[in-house]
C-alpha cells in the first residue's frame, strides 16, 4: 500500500505492517497480487476474518485498490465511489490508469527483471515517461559514464 506521509524503514529495518488507527492516515492506494488462493482477493465475507475486498472498501476505505494477476499482466484498478462502492476503471488508450494521489499512471510492463522476463507492475509519470527501477537508474549512469 502507498501512505503519504510514511516514510520508508530506516536502513536495515523492515517494516512489516501500517496501522490508521494508530498512525493517523488511511492508505492512499491499496495493492493485491493474485495468489494461489483462488478469488480471495474479491472476498467480501462481512464477519471476521474479513474479506480483503470488504476489509479495504468498508474498514479501512481505500480509496482505490489495485489487483494485479503477474501471470497473466492483468490488471484491475478500483476508485471508492461517494456511494462506497468499488468501480472498476477503464484504462487510456496506453492501457495505464492515472492515479491521482500519486501524481503517477500504473499500469503493466512486459520485460526482463532480475533474470525473469515476465509481466511487471510499473509506474509512468504524467508526460508517459517510464520511471526507472534503481537497478536501471545504475544501469544507465555507468553505460553513460562509460560514453565518456
Amino acid at each position: 500500500m502507498f501512505v503519504p506521509s510514511v516514510l520508508p524503514a530506516e536502513p536495515g529495518e523492515v517494516r512489516r505492517s501500517y496501522t490508521p488507527n494508530a498512525e493517523g492516515e488511511v492508505p492512499a492506494v491499496g495493492m493485491e497480487f493474485l495468489s494461489d488462493t483462488d478469488g480471495s482477493e474479491y472476498s467480501n465475507k462481512p464477519t471476521y476474518p474479513y474479506g480483503k475486498w470488504r476489509f479495504y472498501k468498508r474498514i479501512l476505505q481505500v480509496p482505490i485498490y489495485v489487483i494485479f494477476e503477474p501471470k497473466s499482466g492483468v490488471l484491475e484498478v478500483y476508485r471508492l465511489s461517494t456511494s462506497r462502492e468499488y468501480e472498476l476503471q477503464e484504462p487510456d488508450a496506453n492501457q495505464r490508469l492515472w492515479i491521482e494521489s500519486m501524481g503517477l499512471f500504473l499500469g503493466v510492463w512486459e520485460g526482463e527483471k532480475s533474470q525473469r522476463t515476465d509481466y511487471w507492475l510499473r509506474w509512468w509519470d504524467e508526460k508517459a515517461n517510464l520511471l526507472q527501477w534503481g537497478a536501471e537508474r545504475v544501469e544507465h549512469r555507468v553505460s553513460s559514464s562509460n560514453l565518456v
